[in-house]
């Protein structure tokens, strides 16, 4: 328990120094102006993650159930499914206000810091990204070996802030931090994948990237053509921006529901909104 405890450390800390690290370095080079843009691209970020963190709570523990009962298949199923509708959840939400950020941020604000918008969007695409990884991290987690594991992931995580130090001192601007932590973030994401059969040889990283990351791959490209087509060639105003986010969402339901999803899947996700609505309606 003591030695899992320390490299859990170990893991916690190279997050920790990730994020807030950049911070520090964003405050030493910009000032206090873009650190708050910063800001409020976190409390949208918050606002949004908060509805997928209660779902992440209920599967983990199934997750490390089903590995702690030699059930690999059905562990492996649960981090799939788990990492595509984590994933799914967030992006019916994030896709209308990374579209429609620069109209929403000047709703909100009565002054909007530069580089806010820019900040929104790219951290909104960065929390999907990382959503996907989460059932791996408590997959590896449930083996009880993660020294290598958080040694390498770990060590990946780190790169970001020296990363960033050089990018800022050649010139960039603040929005390449975010940048870079969406490419330390795709190894990191890559280095979990092949570090599970290391510990569990019966896991396939290829069937997590066809299962996983080509299908939401598709329902991204698939949900994002028309409110984007839309956001072009209309003119940013209040009814065009409803109308762009009521569209954002009802077309990354469909291509969830129809192309992310498999038949047993949308056959439960439709009988249980039949569930709600009669509840709602009585009937």
């Amino acid at each position: 328990m003591l030695g899992y405890s320390v490299w859990q450390f170990v893991g916690s800390t190279s997050w920790i120094l990730k994020n807030q690290g950049v911070n520090i370095l964003l405050n030493l080079y910009f000032g206090p102006v873009v650190n708050a843009a910063r800001g409020i691209s976190n409390q949208v970020h918050n606002a949004i993650h908060h509805f997928a963190g209660n779902f992440m709570m209920a599967l983990n523990p199934q997750i490390t159930q089903s590995y702690s009962a030699g059930n690999l298949k059905d562990s492996f199923s649960l981090v799939n499914r788990g990492a595509r509708f984590s994933y799914y959840i967030l992006f019916i939400l994030s896709l209308p206000v990374i579209i429609n950020a620069n109209y929403i941020m000047h709703l909100w604000l009565t002054k909007v810091p530069d580089y806010s918008v820019a900040f929104v969007q790219l951290i909104l695409i960065e929390m999907m990204l990382t959503s996907i990884s989460r059932t791996l991290i408590t997959l590896q987690n449930a083996t009880g070996k993660i020294r290598n594991y958080q040694l390498i992931v770990g060590g990946i995580l780190l790169l970001n802030l020296p990363l960033c130090y050089v990018m800022l001192e050649l010139g960039f601007s603040p929005v390449i931090v975010v940048l870079v932590s969406l490419f330390v973030e795709s190894l990191a994401i890559i280095a979990r994948m092949y570090m599970i059969p290391f510990t569990i040889p019966e896991f396939k990283p290829w069937n997590y990237i066809r299962s996983v990351l080509l299908n939401i791959l598709l329902v991204t490209v698939l949900a994002s053509v028309l409110p984007v087509a839309l956001h072009i060639v209309t003119e940013e105003n209040f009814v065009n921006v409803s109308f762009n986010i009521v569209v954002s969402i009802c077309i990354s339901s469909l291509c969830i529901l129809y192309v992310g999803c498999s038949r047993h899947e949308r056959t439960v996700i439709l009988g249980t909104v039949a569930k709600v609505k009669t509840r709602i309606l009585g009937k």
